[in-house]
């Protein structure tokens, strides 16, 4: 399969083992440039044993100075991240009468602040080159009920429903333009301008639907798009929704 990532620059938080180690095997087969990181060094010795990697980096995630400065490392080794694939942090199962304050605040570190504390950064690298892509592996827990996994569900919950959000990455790219003079030539040139305001949609009035998944970055740095679609599909007979 050519998913068009040869040469992709990608990094891949808890990417040793389970679910990340897939993630940087796959995009590897996919031609891709792949870095990963893990707290534990057997892991990444283990990782690099098996896999074609540009960089297998040790770092703490829940510390916000280490995950910095393993961003600054990956890109010393690959150059500008393109795609970043979070998938750092393990679940631990508590029954609820021996939950305390710092089991809760544990799960946030553990799992939403390891993602957080890549997140910042790069999303403000990403916006100020004009694109990126950030994927988080979160699952089904901020959905389904657990007894044993409340702190758990609580952070999975904040991690599908908090993060990327448009308004995330639009504070992200007016921070970028607003640096833009700061910026070296390279980057600067990549930084997209202000686009004018999105034009209005049809209204749905089509027996046939269909529907247009909106995400953080396209809808900000090309507005008119969607609703261009929408004016294409709306004389074709079809209602686009988003």
């Amino acid at each position: 399969m050519d998913l068009s990532l040869a040469g992709k620059r990608v990094l891949v938080t808890g990417g040793s083992k389970g679910i990340g180690f897939a993630c940087a095997a796959a995009f590897i087969a996919e031609g891709a440039e792949v870095a990963i990181c893990s707290r534990q060094q057997a892991n990444l010795e283990a990782a690099k044993a098996t896999l074609r990697l540009r960089a297998a980096l040790s770092a703490d995630l829940t510390d916000a100075a280490s995950a910095d400065a393993m961003i600054k490392a990956a890109e010393a080794e690959l150059g500008p991240i393109d795609i970043l694939v979070n998938s750092a942090g393990a679940a631990r199962r508590t029954p609820p009468d021996e939950l305390t304050p710092a089991h809760w605040r544990a799960a946030m570190d553990a799992k939403y602040f390891s993602y957080i504390n890549v997140i910042d950064p790069l999303v403000k690298r990403m916006a100020a080159r004009g694109g990126g892509v950030i994927v988080n592996v979160i699952g089904n827990g901020g959905k389904i009920a657990s007894p044993v996994h409340l702190p758990e569900r609580a952070r999975r919950a904040l991690l599908q429903k908090g993060l990327l959000s448009p308004r995330l990455f639009a504070a992200a790219l007016r921070t970028g333009r607003a640096l833009a003079p700061l910026l070296p030539a390279a980057l600067r040139s990549k930084l997209p301008a202000q686009e004018e305001a999105t034009p209005a949609w049809p209204k749905p009035r089509h027996a046939r639907r269909m529907l247009a998944l909106a995400g953080c970055v396209q809808p900000l740095l090309k507005p008119a798009i969607n609703a261009a679609a929408a004016r294409v599909f709306d004389r074709l007979g079809t209602s686009l929704l988003e």
